[in-house]
């Protein structure tokens, strides 16, 4: 766990980049998404053999977590719109990551086994690539204000 948390610092720091340099973030959406998936079946099929190689994979899609804060700013033209944009967006966020783990905890409790965990986990990795997909297209949110 620790080496997939240490992912999280240097993809912090290069994500915002990277993104900002392209023009849509899509393609950065589905190489995330694909990483998840991949730890994600590694840690099904074999979750001993493909320990290290699981968080690895599950430690790159965690790029996705600098991606979504880097588009908040992407998809604004102004301060005010941003502000916006990133108050709905992060307690929306947060309160859904904050259930996940307690979630997981209690389906685990539950059933005794982790195939129900793993449905709600690719569940969300579902509702990442909708959501991911349409964030990360080239427009701006300012447009769809009235």
């Amino acid at each position: 766990m620790a080496f997939l948390a240490a992912l999280s610092i240097p993809l912090s720091m290069v994500v915002p980049t990277v993104a900002a340099r392209r023009t849509s973030q899509q393609p950065l959406v589905a190489g995330f998404l694909a990483c998840y998936v991949a730890g994600c079946v590694c840690m099904l099929a074999a979750p001993r053999q493909t320990a290290w190689l699981s968080m690895l994979l599950a430690g790159i899609g965690g790029g996705a977590f600098p991606l979504a804060l880097t588009l908040i700013g992407l998809r604004t033209r102004s301060a005010a719109n941003t502000a916006a944009l990133s108050a709905v967006t992060q307690s929306a966020g947060y309160l859904f990551a904050g259930c996940g783990p307690v979630l997981v905890g209690v389906l685990h409790g539950a059933t005794g086994g982790w195939t129900w965990p793993f449905v709600l986990l690719f569940a969300g990795l579902v509702l990442f690539a909708v959501s991911g997909w349409a964030a990360a297209r080239p427009r701006f949110a300012d447009d769809d204000i009235r």
